[in-house]
């Protein structure tokens, strides 16, 4: 073979090669692109107002000026929590939850995040700017004659976990987390979200964050969750979660002070471990509040 032909050889596999990073990088960028301003969908009240007794509206706004919609169902034992959707959904996705919460006694507020549902924005941070999102949520939460100082816990879903956490860094109000597919940092998620391809996808997706205003460095909940002992701090995984693989909650686990704090759903994907863990799920759930909230202060 002629040294002209190995060349045009080496040079048609160069240029396959070259498109298809490209390709990749082009769907990276898209895909972070609709991560950023995910498509709406609208929480219907009428349907969710039988499960949730006493449920009143509630609107308040961020220290940015965005107005946020939520629900809020009153406390009855002192104590409430602040819920937390993930990407591309409502206040309506945490309800089974808020239900067993409320039938237990504690208050609940369903909260629609910026850029979802009938909050207001149009730009998705994974937990940057929905830090304002959690401290004004617990401002209305605190000035409840229902709920008494420090007993307000968090419990969120995937992006929804990400934003509480980083709030609570911040905020000490919110002092308990329950927390399902909780991903360590904005980066390890854009490294081990499928499809793999290394920098080749991972540069791409992290640069569109950055120049959406994005501080992506600033959201890292493997950092902050030392700070939370195991009657503060429960994290719940799908053994099955593409989007949570088994090395990223191998990371958490051992940032985590104690191994009790870490619950692995056998056989759920992600954000399925309710309807997979079944009653166990509530019981748990349950049982980590009223520690958390409900047991006398030292």
């Amino acid at each position: 073979m002629s040294i002209r032909r190995i060349l045009m050889r080496i040079g048609g596999a160069l240029g396959v090669a070259l498109l298809a990073c490209g390709w990749v990088a082009l769907q990276s960028v898209r895909t972070a692109r609709r991560e950023l301003r995910p498509p709406r969908t609208r929480a219907a009240r009428e349907s969710v107002a039988t499960e949730l007794p006493g449920l009143e509206d509630a609107r308040f706004s961020t220290s940015d000026g965005i107005e946020l919609a939520a629900w809020c169902v009153p406390s009855v034992n002192g104590a409430a929590g602040v819920l937390g959707h993930g990407l591309g959904a409502n206040r309506t996705q945490l309800l089974p939850q808020a239900r067993a919460l409320t039938q237990a006694g504690f208050g609940v507020l369903l909260l629609d995040w910026r850029a979802h549902g009938d909050s207001g924005g149009d730009l998705c941070t994974w937990g940057d700017h929905e830090r304002r999102d959690v401290s004004v949520a617990l401002d209305f939460l605190a000035s409840r004659a229902d709920v008494e100082p420090g007993r307000i816990g968090g419990l969120g879903l995937s992006m929804g976990s990400t934003s509480l956490i980083m709030g609570a860094a911040r905020d000490p109000r919110l002092s308990s987390l329950m927390l399902e597919a909780t991903s360590s940092s904005i980066e390890d998620g854009a490294a081990l979200d499928p499809p793999r391809w290394g920098p080749i996808s991972t540069w791409p997706a992290l640069e569109v964050f950055r120049r959406a205003g994005v501080d992506v460095s600033a959201v890292r909940p493997i950092d902050v969750l030392g700070g939370f002992g195991p009657e503060k701090l429960l994290l719940v995984y799908g053994e099955n979660d593409l989007w949570v693989p088994p090395e990223m909650v191998l990371k958490m686990s051992k940032a985590v002070q104690a191994p009790e704090q870490v619950w692995v759903v056998p056989g759920a994907g992600h954000g399925d471990c309710w309807n997979v863990a079944g009653p166990l799920y509530s019981e748990r759930m349950i049982a980590f509040f009223r520690g958390a909230l409900l047991s006398p202060r030292p």
